[in-house]
């Protein structure tokens, strides 16, 4: 076991020791260890794919060419390792493959609960822990082919007794909203992953019965803070769907979730074909003339690509 490897157990160990204990003050050193183990983890998966003497080449964020032996070599230079943004252009480069999405939740709780969260917040904390059992038991065990009990020891145990009390109060809450809230299935799928404004827990639950998702009102069961669900109902998707947006864009990549024709929000998903808010769906999916593919720009088209559309147009006219 590499000394990577050992310190990501040592760190995870200690975050959930402190969770579990009872100085509230801890929790701030629960959420730096749970997130500097899963950081460990990575690199230690890095570290294994390292040639011989090559100064740990792919953890190191200095890298300078050399000459060993006629043959041009790559070594790591310095003690400055990899920061996360690194970490993921390296894991994609060698077809490494982890939940992004989780660890940037992982990490803007993080974030959230240092700067801003009051430390009584004991179920976002809980949350967390949750996700990173989960990022932790595939990572080790698709990644690194070892088994997480194994590695983990009794932490695995806590670990997973803190997953099932999360689960509980998580299925509860979610059952409760089903049972308040008489609304499209893709409006309820959004809203069973919509968190806390305030506190980043959840746990919310619905603050009364409505058909009308502009109604809709959750209440913390942390915290006790209400908003309504179209406070956040978009950024949810985004968070969900579509959380590299932001990066596809300076790529010219499409983004996922676009501008719905029916109802102007931004609710809809390419992919999907629909639309999160009104449940509205694509008229038209390819050309009657040429048989592609129609985007969501080209619906108004009735039927055709914006070629073909044009080209009818400029018959019609001359007509």
């Amino acid at each position: 076991m590499n000394k990577l490897l050992e310190n990501a157990i040592i760190s995870i160990r200690i975050g959930v020791n402190d969770y579990l204990s009872t100085d509230h003050d801890r929790v701030f050193s629960c959420v730096r260890n749970l997130y500097s183990g899963l950081i460990l983890l990575f690199k230690a998966r890095l570290l294994d794919l390292c040639p011989a003497d090559t100064e740990e080449v792919l953890i190191k964020k200095k890298i300078i060419p050399t000459i060993d032996d006629t043959k041009l070599v790559f070594k790591g230079k310095g003690k400055q390792t990899i920061d996360i943004n690194e970490i993921k252009e390296r894991f994609e480069a060698l077809n490494i493959v982890t939940d992004w999405k989780i660890v940037d939740k992982i990490q803007n709780e993080r974030n959230n609960i240092e700067h801003y969260f009051p430390i009584s917040d004991v179920a976002v904390i809980r949350g967390l822990i949750v996700n990173t059992f989960n990022l932790a038991n595939d990572f080790i065990k698709n990644e690194m082919k070892k088994e997480p009990k194994e590695l983990l020891k009794e932490t695995w145990d806590e670990m997973l007794k803190i997953k099932e009390i999360y689960q509980m109060e998580k299925i509860r809450c979610d059952k409760q909203i089903e049972e308040n809230f008489d609304l499209e299935y893709c409006q309820m799928v959004v809203i069973k992953n919509i968190y806390c404004n305030k506190c980043g827990s959840e746990l919310l639950i619905a603050k009364t019965k409505t058909e009308n998702i502009d109604d809709a009102t959750l209440i913390c069961n942390n915290c006790t803070y209400e908003f309504r669900v179209m406070e956040v109902f978009e950024k949810t998707i985004d968070e969900i769907f579509d959380p590299e947006s932001f990066a596809n864009a300076k790529y010219g990549i499409e983004a996922k979730i676009q501008i719905c024709p029916e109802c102007g929000k931004d609710t809809f998903d390419n992919e999907e074909d629909i639309c999160y808010y009104c449940s509205y769906e694509k008229d038209y999916n390819e050309c009657n003339r040429c048989g592609a593919e129609l985007s969501l720009d080209e619906q108004e088209c009735e039927g055709f690509c914006a070629y073909c559309y044009d080209q009818y147009q400029k018959m019609m006219d001359e007509n």
